[in-house]
């Protein structure tokens, strides 16, 4: 599936979620899901995040020299705000989360979150 054609099912979700359709929006954003993992290599990561963004989920990219590189998870912790927040988060990643590149890392974190 196209990156237009991902967009389109997006923006349908966003109009269920507008009318309070939420039954509808939930079987889009297991679609969009599906989507995302099926056309992973034609998309670029940050649409990617930024769709990860549109079906609620919220993704958080971690980079460590001593792990081996880059883990994507969103099993975090802190406080939440509309503005920036100065203060400290807590975040949990596993050892299997952590690869030698973000398009590793990030397509190993597609898989975990599939319905």
């Amino acid at each position: 599936m196209t990156h237009s054609k991902i967009t389109d099912l997006i923006h349908s979700r966003l109009g269920f979620l507008a009318k309070d359709k939420k039954a509808n929006a939930e079987k889009l954003r297991v679609k969009i899901l599906i989507e995302l993992l099926k056309s992973f290599e034609e998309l670029s990561c940050d649409y990617i995040i930024e769709a990860l963004d549109y079906v609620g989920v919220a993704p958080t990219i971690l980079h460590s020299p001593y792990c081996n590189g880059y883990a994507v998870t969103s099993d975090v912790n802190g406080p939440i705000s509309d503005e920036p927040i100065d203060g400290t988060f807590t975040v949990t990643v596993k050892e299997d989360q952590w690869h030698e590149t973000i398009n590793e890392a990030l397509f190993y974190y597609l898989e975990s979150i599939q319905p």
